[in-house]
Parts: structure tokens; sequence; C-alpha cells
């Protein structure tokens, strides 16, 4: 079979298949646009040469529809940070907002990732949020570059940013924005990335109101919900095919820093039926050390196995993907710290560990 038979069967059961393909491949586009701009405006090698940061599209549900540009460690974590905007601001979130996050205890990974959103309003009602999540050169902390293996708690890491507004009808807010600027060794490169991440989340909602334009309000929230669906469908089919038992693995951090005892992660992972079970109960305490994963780093490492292991490229990377895949992290284990653990390394050394496929079946 011809991908492209495969791929028109897989449609069949939306409301609209044609519609649905459409939009969905529009919304990547969006993504892909938003990192173009990205690349174009932002002044750090670490943007343009490196490509250490993401950009996605939420929806007014504050679930991830888009994420196709990027690094894997936030394919999911930043669903987590719009979250936390939605909990804290509640209904004041107005058009011409834009908001900003880094805290990794309210669904960032590590400080650097500064993450930028901008909700997206059509006819006065919240319809999408763009979002970039982008790692700085420096936000503050004990070191230059805010990596700091001395680090025994996140005040030495660097400025922790909770869920603040930072543009109110489209103007900068200055004291915010300067409370941030003065708390980094590069302020005024810090704040032109900052400024190329709202670029690239304008371009977004420009390219989004032309698409509810289009196909009006009801339309594409209808079709949101079908890739939704769809992408949960893929994703319980290829979980299905796998042999119903228990598997576990487990590896090991060579040390934090400050102990050379071996730091163990473990998972257990159950298959039932169309659903995966994930418990990362077995994992050794929360460490003194920088290689603690807080939570939104953790989950995204298992969507990202399941994503590369299970399924194939072609399958969304969005909330119905996540559906299908239960995740049990205990706290207080360096897989869930309790806070003000450090975690300045665990987009590296701690992700590449949970990412590791060694197993014991």
């Amino acid at each position: 079979m011809r991908a492209g038979e495969g791929r028109k069967k897989e449609f069949e059961g939306a409301r609209d298949p044609i519609t649905l393909a459409v939009i969905y491949n529009r919304l990547l586009t969006i993504n892909q646009e938003m990192g173009i701009t990205m690349i174009n405006t932002s002044i750090s090698p670490i943007f343009a040469e490196v490509h250490d940061f993401s950009c996605a599209i939420c929806d007014w549900d504050n679930r991830i529809v888009a994420q196709i540009d990027g690094v894997p460690s936030h394919t999911a974590s930043a669903m987590e940070a719009v979250k936390a905007v939605s909990r804290y601001f509640g209904d004041d979130i107005n058009p011409g907002d834009i908001f900003v996050l880094n805290d990794p205890y309210l669904g960032g990974t590590h400080l650097p990732d500064i993450t930028i959103m901008k909700p997206v309003f059509y006819d006065g009602q919240l319809q999408f949020i763009a979002i970039n999540r982008a790692h700085h050169g420096d936000v503050g902390g004990m070191e230059p570059g805010s990596y700091c293996p001395e680090a025994t708690e996140l005040f030495h890491e660097g400025i922790r940013i909770p869920a603040l507004r930072i543009y109110r009808d489209e103007e900068p807010i200055r004291d915010v924005i300067e409370m941030i600027r003065i708390n980094t060794r590069m302020p005024d490169a810090l704040w032109v990335d900052m400024k190329a991440q709202v670029a690239s989340c304008r371009v977004a909602e420009r390219r989004i109101i032309e698409l509810l334009d289009k196909y009006g309000v009801e339309k594409t929230r209808q079709t949101v919900e079908d890739i939704h669906l769809y992408a949960e469908r893929r994703m319980r089919d290829e979980i299905e095919q796998l042999p119903d038992g228990v598997y576990q693995g487990e590896t090991f951090l060579d040390s934090d820093g400050f102990s050379d005892d071996p730091i163990r992660i473990k998972v257990t992972i159950t298959i039932q039926g169309d659903e995966a079970l994930v418990d990362f109960t077995g994992s050794a305490d929360q460490v003194t050390g920088f290689v603690n994963s807080p939570l939104a780093n953790t989950a995204t490492c298992v969507y990202v196995a399941f994503l590369t292991t299970v399924t194939t490229p072609d399958i969304p990377h969005n909330q119905g993907v996540y559906r299908p895949i239960k995740i049990t992290v205990p706290e207080g284990t360096v897989v869930n710290p309790r806070f003000p653990a450090p975690v300045a390394s665990c987009t590296l050394d701690t992700a590449c560990a949970i990412l590791d496929r060694k197993s014991v079946v």
C-alpha cells in the first residue's frame, strides 16, 4: 500500500477527513514558520545554529495540538507551562497579553528554558495559545551559563520565574521585564532573544486568525478535537500490538557530583490492552546535586520514548497521543523532586537516562 493510501484510510472516521488533513498540516506549517521567525530574529548562536528552542500550539483547553519544530524534551512539557498560566490567571487572560515562565516546579524543565506564551483570541474568545520555549545563555545563578555543579538548591541556578504577564495590550510591561533582565549576566541578549520568541508567537497568532477566518470557529474546533482523537487512536493501535505484560528496566546515573553512589532510575511498564502504565517506583530519592528531573521533564521523556519506539514518525505530536499513557512518579525521587532541589542538568544526564532503552523483561 502506498503511503498516501494508508494515510487516507487512517483519517477515515473523522467528521471531515479532508478538512482534518488540511487544518492539521496547516497547524504544522504555522509551527514551522514560528521556528523560522525565531532563527531569523534571535541573536544567540544557541538558537540560530544549535536550534535549542521549540515552538508549539495549544488549543483553548490547554492541550498541545501541534509541535514539530523543536527539542524532544520540550514536546509535552511546554503544555504544562500553559496550564500553570491558566491556573494562576484564570479569567484574567486578555487579547494582547503575553506570558512568561521558567519555573521547573510549575511546568518548566530547567531555569534556562524560558517559555513565552501568547493567547490567540478570535471574536472575543480564547481559541489557541502560541508557545515558544527557548534555552537562554544565562539566567543568573552561581555560575555563568547557569549550569553549576556545586548547586544544592534551585536558587543557586538562576532566576525563578513563575507565571508572569510581561505584555499587556501588545506592549511590554517594563518593570516586570527589567526585573528579569537585571538578574542575568547578559540582560540585553536575553531581552532581544525573548523578543524573538514573542515575534514567533505573533506570527502564529496572525496565521491562526487567517485559519479561523477561512474555516470558522466551530469547524476549526471540531477538527482540532478530531486531530486529538486521531492521534489517540493511532497510539492505542500501536500499544495494542504489544504483548500484554509487565516490563521492567533500570539504568544509573554515575553520580550527582556530591556522592559517588550511582543513582538508580527504575521503570515498570505494564501493557494492558491499548494502554501503557508507566511507574517509576523504585527510583532513587532526590539527590543533592543538579541531576534531579522535575515532573514535566520526566513525563516528556516517557512520551518521547513511546513516540520514537512504538509509533511511526507521521503520528501527530499532541495531547491525544499522551492519553493512553498513564504515568506514576513518586514525589521526592530523582525523577520527581520536591522544591527546591536543583535541576539544571535534568535535560541532559537525567533525560538521557530515562530514555535509555536497556531493559529487563
